[in-house]
């Protein structure tokens, strides 16, 4: 965390935890979803956020270890529950907090459910989902990565630069 601290998540009953890299201490923040289920994608955004990915309903979520807890859905909420990316996505690979502000998130879909995972593009503001799901062969994104003008991917046999700024493919390659 932004903190020097360790943060995770628990298994089946969404709760986040705090290990205290200094003393080892171990903390339970608490339930900070409303959904059942676990982390299974986690990010620290260069705004000093960690981002969450949930299995299940590949539910994202935001939380500021330098705030209160106080866990919900509304804009003041720590963590808080930015919603499920829909289009039967179910669990997300990975996250990452791009250079534009916004949250980049890979996924597969629940137990085909739906044709395809999807490279998805939230906004942390607002909660809008874009569900792309055609954006790689195969669909689903399994790794991401962002510097200070892109976000790196790989996904569906494909390794991708993603430009924010012109919302295009700078560059692919087949793998």
């Amino acid at each position: 965390g932004p903190d020097g601290n360790v943060y995770g998540g628990t298994y089946i009953n969404m709760h986040l935890f705090r290990c205290e890299a200094a003393t080892g201490a171990l903390q339970d923040l608490g339930k900070f979803s409303r959904w059942s289920g676990q982390v299974d994608s986690m990010s620290l955004g260069r705004d000093g956020r960690i981002y969450l990915g949930a299995y299940v309903h590949a539910v994202m979520s935001v939380y500021d270890p330098a705030a209160p807890w106080k866990p919900g859905r509304e804009p003041e909420s720590n963590p808080r529950e930015l919603g499920p990316l829909g289009k039967g996505q179910y669990r997300t690979k990975a996250n990452v907090f791009g250079p534009d502000g916004r949250l980049y998130v890979g996924s597969v879909p629940a137990y085909h459910s739906a044709e395809s995972g999807a490279f998805s593009i939230c906004n942390v503001q607002t909660g809008a989902m874009d569900v792309r799901t055609d954006f790689v062969p195969g669909g689903a994104v399994h790794a991401l990565v962002a510097d200070a003008q892109y976000v790196y991917g790989a996904g569906g046999g494909e390794f991708f630069v993603y430009d924010p700024a012109s919302g295009t493919k700078r560059f692919s390659l087949a793998r």
